[in-house]
């Protein structure tokens, strides 16, 4: 889906302050319809992480002078993940962080450690062999936690 908004940021509400081109998007957004922001949105998106033509000159000579694996290593990162690889990282998971969109705590995933191995095991060879993630860990959560001073202001915030 392409959708081709143009918008002329000459008419928008401009933000008081010393750049005349900078624009409030708050006073903004408030002139335009759920479709239209959306579209915005979008194409704003688009442009930032589409996909640029890239000139390769002087690629192969940076790349010679990067450090090379050795054979072990590489065998290594080729093999299948194994159990053991996978109980050691959820022994290692800290209790200290908040759950995930799926609602998981660290802690219950411990505690059920000798089914979550086989479960993520399964996961980790369909991700490699089809080469794509789940709709689920194609997203995560960012909370602002309010810290001091001001809670309206971002600055006052830290992720969590």
């Amino acid at each position: 889906m392409t959708a081709n908004v143009n918008i002329d940021t000459e008419t928008l509400p401009k933000k008081q302050s010393n750049h005349s081109d900078e624009i409030c998007v708050k006073t903004a957004f408030n002139d335009y319809d759920n479709d239209t922001k959306s579209k915005m949105f979008y194409e704003f998106f688009l442009s930032k992480f589409s996909r640029k033509d890239t000139s390769l000159v002087g690629l192969e000579e940076y790349l010679s002078d990067l450090p090379k694996m050795d054979q072990a290593s590489v065998y290594i990162l080729d093999s299948p993940v194994s159990e053991a690889e996978i109980s050691r990282a959820i022994d290692e998971l800290s209790l200290q962080t908040l759950p995930g969109l799926d609602g998981l705590t660290a802690e219950f995933i411990q505690k059920f450690k000798e089914y979550f191995t086989k479960i993520f095991q399964w996961l980790w060879e369909e991700i490699l062999n089809n080469e794509i993630l789940p709709e689920s860990q194609r997203c995560g959560l960012l909370s602002l936690i309010y810290k001091k001073d001001n809670p309206t202001e971002l600055k006052n915030k830290k992720n969590s």
